[in-house]
């Protein structure tokens, strides 16, 4: 049991996967073990581990030995999620007429007996993990077979938790660089309106608490009773059907410190763990009303829109209304939601929030802003 927290414990770190595999070393110590994760086939990733082969030979096996081991092109038709031992799988006598046996495996520890296991393998990366171990201790191999057998599963679940949480953090940094080039403060939130990431204008914003503020439950509220409460209707529309206005409000009296907030819908995403983070929902921008809109010539050659899609998506990204997009083009509702539907359909997207997080991702320092 202790081995399987081990594991798991490497599962949300990587780091730790040399601890499991000097724990597994400590119950069989007559025998090497390794965690092997190749990387197309020339490099071993970082987070390999290997115990009880001297690191002099480890060293030398990263740098030189790993590209001449006849044991690789084996590992790559082996079933994945099978143990075999050394004498399932290669003839008596075959490893002596390996050179990398006489140069690599008989200096460091006369390697000739074993067991492996291939955790999972794909066209780009093959994890094993495996025993080694001299033919004086030949007798381990059926107790080294067994342990591997029973690690397996849960060896292979830490490996996908590893992939699942190393593309959160890309997806996290992702969002955040997306963010810091929308000029104004932006929030991606979950359904119950918390905050899952922010752009610097946002955090400064949050920060004065003299326009929003981000309570101890890491929910936004806007300060202004009124205010707060458009944002909460904008919220909650955003998970109905979507009918395909923006919920927008207007902040400030004055045409000098006029600004708008839009709180636009994102399309969901089924999670693939329960220790996955919760997928971003929702999008609210706040804006300055006299901001400049979204460079149609851009949109245009980066999407082949037409004149009157690159119109209509340069309005809808600044955070506008297709009514008031539509009164803005002097065309109709029916036609602005058309032109619309087009030019989402050549740019993949579903909801507006897509629509406007693509959109921001074209150039450095994009204005997200209306014509308005």
């Amino acid at each position: 049991m202790e081995l399987v927290e081990t594991v798991y414990a490497a599962g949300c770190n990587p780091q730790e996967w040399p601890n499991f595999v000097a724990r597994v070393h400590a119950l069989l110590p007559g025998a090497a073990f390794s965690v092997h994760l190749g990387i197309e086939g020339t490099r071993i990733d970082a987070n390999s581990a290997t115990a009880g082969i001297p690191n002099e030979f480890v060293a030398s096996y990263v740098a030189h030995y790993q590209f001449m081991n006849p044991y690789n092109k084996l590992f790559e038709g082996l079933p994945v999620g099978k143990v075999f031992t050394v004498p399932e799988v290669v003839a008596p006598g075959w490893i002596d007429r390996q050179v990398f046996y006489h140069e690599w495996l008989k200096p460091a520890g006369d390697f000739t007996r074993g067991a492996a296991l291939v955790v999972a393998r794909d066209r780009r990366r093959l994890m094993r993990v495996s025993f080694d171990m001299p033919s004086r201790y030949e007798h381990l191999e059926p107790p080294c077979a067994q342990l591997l057998e029973r690690l397996g599963p849960h060896i292979a679940r830490s490996l996908e938790l590893n992939e699942r949480l190393e593309a959160a953090l890309v997806a996290e940094q992702t969002l955040s660089d997306i963010l810091e080039r929308i000029d104004g403060p932006a929030v991606l939130l979950t359904e119950a309106g918390r905050v899952l990431a922010l752009n610097r204008a946002a955090e400064q914003a949050a920060r004065a608490q003299t326009l929003l503020e981000i309570g101890t439950d890491n929910r936004l509220r806007f300060r202004d009773a009124a205010h707060n409460e458009c944002y909460e209707r904008g919220l909650a529309a955003a998970f109905r059907p979507l009918s395909g206005d923006a919920n927008a409000f207007a902040i400030g009296r004055s045409r000098a410190s006029a600004r708008t907030a839009v709180v636009l819908p994102l399309r969901p995403v089924q999670a693939n763990s329960a220790l996955c983070p919760p997928a971003p929902r929702a999008l609210l921008l706040i804006r300055d009303r006299k901001a400049a809109a979204t460079p149609t010539d851009l949109l245009r050659a980066v999407y082949r829109l037409t004149k009157a899609e690159a119109e209509i998506v340069s309005l809808i990204a600044s955070g506008i209304a297709v009514s008031e997009a539509a009164d803005a083009l002097a065309i109709t509702r029916a036609t602005a939601r058309n032109q619309l539907a087009a030019a989402m359909a050549k740019m993949d997207v579903h909801r507006q929030g897509e629509l406007v997080v693509l959109v921001a991702g074209l150039t450095p320092r994009l204005m997200l802003a209306s014509r308005m």
